[in-house]
């Protein structure tokens, strides 16, 4: 019988094991998954982007209510991607809302704000910390920087770090800073 039961519980350390390596397995799965929606969505909103390059940004094409909506979209998946831990999906998010400011110049949100001045000072790099800061930068003083029609085709998906560079010569040469 003392066999027996070190067998079951020998058997059920197995299922645990399993159970656990099952669990990291879909938490990867996990990211991924959200890394390509992110990356799914920023190209779509940067081909959007690059085909209005040269013509007036007119973000009118959505009505009044569907605008609402959009926005409440964008905010949220914005959100989401910025409280991810994973780096590569935190620069996305970060270029995401650039590129989203960009192509619809009302777009704004408190939180998302928020959620940017947080990971300006807490990100867990230098670089995460200060594409927030440039981020932030453009939400709070997009009037400072270049008007949003010329600045269409620094998005680019394949080069994020374009935009960011300009946003960084933008803030040096004016000293552009965060006001509250």
């Amino acid at each position: 019988m003392q066999r027996f039961a070190h067998i079951f519980i020998a058997d059920r350390l197995m299922v645990l094991q399993h159970n656990n390596q099952y669990i990291r397995v879909m938490k990867s799965i996990k990211h991924v998954i959200i890394s390509f929606a992110i990356a799914a969505a920023g190209t779509s909103t940067a081909a959007m982007a690059q085909q209005t390059a040269g013509a007036a940004i007119d973000s009118s094409i959505v009505n009044v209510q569907d605008q609402e909506t959009y926005f409440n979209t964008l905010e949220t998946s914005l959100l989401y991607g910025l409280s991810s831990e994973v780096t590569g999906v935190l620069e996305s998010a970060l270029f995401n809302a650039i590129n989203y400011k960009v192509v619809f110049p009302e777009f704004d949100s408190v939180e998302l704000q928020s959620e940017l001045t947080r990971l300006a000072q807490e990100a867990p790099t230098h670089s995460l910390r200060f594409r927030a800061y440039l981020t932030l930068n453009y939400y709070r003083n997009q009037d400072q920087f270049e008007t949003p029609a010329s600045m269409i085709g620094l998005l680019d998906n394949r080069d994020q770090n374009r935009v960011f560079y300009f946003l960084q010569d933008q803030v040096q040469e004016s000293g552009i800073t965060v006001s509250n």
